[in-house]
């Protein structure tokens, strides 16, 4: 299953709403951050030089897509390597915040995996670099709330997943597979949701 999360203006946010429940987001076309910042160490981002240009770079590299409103991928993902630093011995992949949610902040990193608030309460945190476990970014609910009042911001997320049953190693069933897509966004202090699309994708010269 994949989330992406997206940040849209306010006054926006329902042009963007009604074009998201006529989506289905099947074969990933949608927009997505940036993959990689090159030499940039988790803590520095997205303070450092070296973050400030991969930033820059991203931003010029941004996909564009059909929807009727500008957006943005509300995060990044990234590839921390240890050539030139020895805390890990193995690579670590993280989901980035987009830069824009450090706008009007005063977030810091808390030295271990994510960002604190100025009264040192959790603001975003990446579970994955202290726990084992699938990539994901989680926002402090409150906090978030007050990001997107002052910054006259909504979120939005899509949700795609798919299903397929394997029968074994060289062995096909010719079923396909099922697709679900959804999208989802926080109004008003409540989650609403699209309607899901759920299909079988069969597999070509099947009926």
């Amino acid at each position: 299953m994949q989330i992406r999360s997206y940040l849209v203006a306010e006054h926006d946010c329902a042009r963007l709403w009604q074009w998201l429940q006529r989506q289905d987001f099947h074969s990933r076309w949608m927009p997505e951050g940036g993959n990689w910042l090159p030499y940039v160490f988790a803590g520095e981002y997205p303070w450092s030089v070296q973050a400030r240009c991969g930033i820059i770079s991203r931003e010029s590299e941004r996909s564009t897509s059909s929807a009727p409103v500008n957006f943005m991928p509300a995060t990044s993902d990234q590839v921390l390597e240890f050539d030139f630093d020895a805390y890990h011995d193995e690579h670590v992949n993280l989901i980035l915040p987009n830069s824009t949610l450090f706008e009007n902040t005063k977030l810091r990193w808390d030295l271990s995996g994510g960002y604190l608030q100025p009264n040192g309460d959790p603001a975003l945190l990446f579970p994955c670099m202290t726990n084992p476990g699938p990539m994901a970014l989680l926002a402090e609910r409150a906090w978030l709330d007050r990001w997107l009042k002052t910054n006259r911001k909504r979120i939005v997320w899509t949700v795609l997943s798919e299903t397929q049953w394997m029968p074994g190693l060289g062995r096909d069933h010719g079923l396909g597979y099922a697709v679900h897509s959804r999208a989802h966004r926080l109004q008003k202090g409540q989650i609403d949701s699209t309607k899901g699309k759920t299909y079988r994708v069969k597999p070509k010269g099947k009926a």
